[in-house]
């Protein structure tokens, strides 16, 4: 009887500390959520603002690399052996 009295009393304080760290774990997520929520709106308020500048950035980045694209697939070339030498020598 006396480890079920020491049991109950371990699980009460276990779920006691549980019951606090989620307490401090809703807490911090609503400060975050907070910050998020400012950052977006601070961010979507920049672009509204500098969107013709970004228009300008990006057609000088795209004449900066020349504008051209990296092709998907591409055919490599290796010599043939025509079966006179030793390809190992």
């Amino acid at each position: 009887m006396g480890d079920e009295k020491t049991l109950t009393a371990k699980l009460e304080a276990f779920m006691e500390q549980m019951a606090t760290r989620q307490q401090a774990l809703e807490e911090q997520m609503a400060i975050l959520s907070l910050l998020i929520q400012k950052i977006t709106k601070g961010d979507s308020e920049k672009n509204n603002e500098g969107q013709r500048s970004s228009r300008g950035r990006k057609r000088n980045l795209d004449l900066q690399h020349g504008g051209c694209m990296v092709p998907r697939y591409s055919k490599m070339e290796f010599p043939t052996y025509d079966g006179v030498g030793d390809p190992l020598g």
